[in-house]
């Protein structure tokens, strides 16, 4: 597995809109370019994520055609939007095959093996909590799903073996239910026997699953969300994903798992075997400006911090661009850089894109590139590549106030980074907008030379410390609103002036 993995979401629905209207043809998989994975191979990415690979059917699509507010949302992000360009919810599918308009079957696996050929791997999608309404379950195995032979209010109706049933539709406890989709019954081991059947199939077309909304099939939260709608199976013992991981790994021993999971349950679903899951409080500090907050998210365990995925954007969120001004989005993008564990990237996000799709709206509006905000994307990222954020030890420094009674400490983050003795990375923020100073303690195991170069890869500054600078009150930074700085730190000395 990667060290410090680099993630790279793509719309693929979208992404073979765009293409399509370049070709004037419809296209698929093997449309995206050579030329193209090479840019994601040089910029760092260790794995993409296709968001949207599976088919669904004309039931959710309608669904996506008659919802009122996606309506209004489509008329926003397109004014000349039509059916088309609607093609139901990416997370309402009919079947774990890839979808013959992206290409089918073999399209996913030769666009997998380019993306082996230099060195990326590839992500998709498990949703384990539901199916659309068009999958086969819904009319062939509705025992598999959540439902009732008494009418009640918000499910779906279907016939089965002559008798009339109605099917919950799939839920998040907090929130109404997603009225496209149908909810499987984990309490019923013949789903969970068919549900680690359909992981296995996905594992053979990559190397690792996003799992949306993980936390869902708990034991303990589906029995609490699922309780009005009582099962006569016992209780399991064993958690859903303890089995599901185990089987899996049998046949792929490298095979990874990602968690989109919230609610405080990530260490549980580390514990149950996944590899990374959502630090979701990471962006919702930056987004709100909460650097205290953000601190203490920090300070935590460094083995915390290395199995989590931290992301400025995803399909589900509002664009950073959005949120934060470009100052502030560049504090952000080195804060985010400079943090172990893995990194999301989600399309558009380096170019400055703003525009959150519905997952239903297969094509998404042009807009226009912040060249400058792409060029710190490329320039942070590949600093990434060739220095110690890419594979050594990382640490997370305490703001000390650089005087007493100045406060402005609290906004400062400083990251060391270190490989090699000798030499070692300073990464330094401060989320605010406003200036501000402080002081940071080094460790003397770091430190060891008397003399030290401390050159800005992100500016011009040259400076000269001695050991004793370094360890003794602490090496003092000053930086303006929302700066930002990426020292080299070598105890080689330069001809350059202090």
């Amino acid at each position: 597995m990667a060290v410090n993995p680099l993630l790279y979401e793509i719309n693929t629905r979208c992404l073979l809109a765009d293409l399509s209207r370049q070709l004037s043809r419809p296209a698929t998989l093997h449309d995206i370019s050579d030329t193209e994975i090479t840019r994601w191979q040089s910029l760092g990415f260790s794995h993409v994520w296709l968001m949207g690979v599976w088919p669904n059917g004309e039931r959710v699509r309608q669904h996506g055609l008659q919802q009122p507010a996606l309506l209004k949302r489509y008329h926003e992000l397109l004014p000349d939007w039509s059916p088309a360009d609607v093609g139901g919810s990416t997370y309402g599918i009919s079947a774990y095959e890839p979808d013959e308009k992206i290409g089918g079957r073999q399209a996913l696996i030769a666009f997998r093996e380019r993306l082996q050929a230099q060195g990326l791997r590839l992500i998709l999608d498990f949703i384990p909590n539901h199916f659309g309404l068009d999958h086969p379950w819904v009319t062939e195995r509705p025992d598999l799903l959540i439902h009732s032979r008494r009418k009640l209010p918000g499910c779906l109706p279907t016939q089965h073996n002559g008798k009339r049933l109605w099917i919950a539709h799939g839920k998040d406890p907090y929130f109404d239910p997603w009225s496209d989709t149908a909810q499987i019954d984990y309490r019923n081991p013949a789903a969970r026997h068919e549900m680690i059947k359909e992981l296995v199939k996905v594992s053979s077309l990559c190397d690792g699953v996003r799992c949306d909304m993980a936390m869902l099939v708990l034991n303990d939260i589906f029995a609490e969300t699922w309780k009005q709608m009582p099962s006569s199976e016992p209780p399991s013992e064993k958690e859903f994903w303890t089995d599901a991981i185990q089987r899996v790994r049998q046949q792929h021993p490298d095979f990874i798992f990602l968690a989109e999971a919230y609610w405080g349950r990530e260490p549980q679903l580390q514990h149950l075997g996944f590899d990374y899951t959502y630090d979701k409080p990471f962006l919702d500090h930056l987004a709100h400006q909460e650097p205290a907050r953000l601190q203490h998210h920090f300070h935590r365990a460094h083995a915390d911090l290395l199995k989590e995925i931290s992301f400025l954007d995803n399909h589900d969120e509002p664009r950073i661009a959005s949120r934060l001004d470009k100052p502030a989005q560049r504090a952000a993008a080195l804060l985010w850089l400079a943090q172990p564990g893995m990194k999301l990237i989600y399309e558009g996000q380096m170019e400055g894109w703003r525009a959150q799709l519905p997952v239903q709206l297969w094509r998404r509006p042009s807009e226009p590139t912040d060249i400058d905000l792409q060029d710190y994307y490329q320039q942070i990222l590949q600093l990434r590549q060739t220095t110690a954020v890419f594979g050594g030890r990382c640490r997370i420094h305490k703001s000390l106030p650089a005087w007493s009674g100045n406060p402005s400490h609290q906004n400062l983050f400083v990251i060391t980074w270190q490989s090699l003795p000798g030499k070692f990375e300073v990464i330094v923020v401060n989320y605010a907008p406003h200036r501000g100073q402080c002081r940071v303690r080094l460790e003397p195991e770091t430190v060891g030379a008397a003399k030290w170069t401390l050159q800005d890869r992100l500016g011009n500054e040259i400076h000269q410390r001695t050991r004793e600078d370094l360890l003794g009150d602490g090496l003092y930074l000053d930086l303006a609103a929302w700066g930002a700085q990426w020292f080299q730190v070598s105890s080689e000395q330069l001809n350059h002036p202090c």
